[in-house]
């Protein structure tokens, strides 16, 4: 068994971190999220460096939103997101991480202010699954 199961939520929203982080609290009881899943919100995924798995990571995320894009419309189009979540979940494998921060992101979206009514969700969760990461089912 891996020593900790890793996920990653790239996602946008219009509220800053201090607001995401100060709701955090609130959806992981709600959806009944355990103590020991970390979580690390960081604003703009794109500029950090040194992270292999994180790049990994947001690269795949970010080809699997470009490809929702008709053909004809991608041409100059960079697909960016504002914030990633980082899960990691101690001795569990990383599919637990994503099923939890699935939970999360679903539950940030249906039930906080941060989220209009009706307002789109543009987002991506990424794990690594036999040696390749791979989007997670919301």
């Amino acid at each position: 068994m891996e020593k900790e199961g890793k996920a990653y939520a790239f996602f946008d929203c219009r509220y800053s971190k201090g607001q995401i982080e100060a709701e955090l609290p609130k959806i992981r009881e709600m959806v009944e999220t355990p103590s020991e899943l970390e979580l690390d919100l960081t604003e703009n995924p794109e500029k950090i460096r040194g992270n292999r798995e994180l790049a990994e990571a947001l690269e795949v995320a970010q080809r699997i939103d470009l490809n929702r894009i008709p053909a004809d419309q991608r041409k100059g189009v960079n697909v960016t997101y504002r914030y990633v979540l980082q899960a990691k979940y101690p001795h569990k494998k990383n599919d637990a991480a994503a099923t939890k921060l699935v939970s999360i992101m679903n539950g940030a979206y249906m039930s906080t202010p941060l989220w209009e009514q009706g307002e789109d969700f543009f987002g991506r969760i990424i794990y690594k699954h036999k040696g390749a990461y791979v989007a997670a089912e919301r």
